[in-house]
């Protein structure tokens, strides 16, 4: 559920980098993932964006792979942490 509390706070924006079929660095299409974090309850009085989040080491950056299981994470949260990857609340 996405908390509307956040009233008279920034939105956080988050940008995420990716290559094209040339290899040149670009950044990826906010059609794929939002711009805006989008924040959620955490207990009572907390809130939390999950910004980026990865479920292996080394990462599996090939065919964005990484964006596709932090893509699955916005949708279903992992717990506190999956367990062989990171992440960035």
């Amino acid at each position: 559920m996405v908390d509307q509390r956040r009233k008279g706070f920034p939105r956080v924006h988050r940008y995420i980098t990716t290559h094209n079929h040339d290899g040149e660095a670009i950044f990826l299409s906010s059609s794929q993932v939002p711009e805006c974090a989008p924040f959620r309850t955490a207990g009572e009085d907390g809130e939390l964006a999950l910004l980026y989040a990865t479920d292996t080491f080394p990462i599996q950056c090939q065919n964005e792979v990484d964006v596709a299981v932090y893509d699955s994470y916005l949708h279903m949260p992992p717990g506190l942490t999956p367990s062989n990857g990171t992440m960035f609340r």
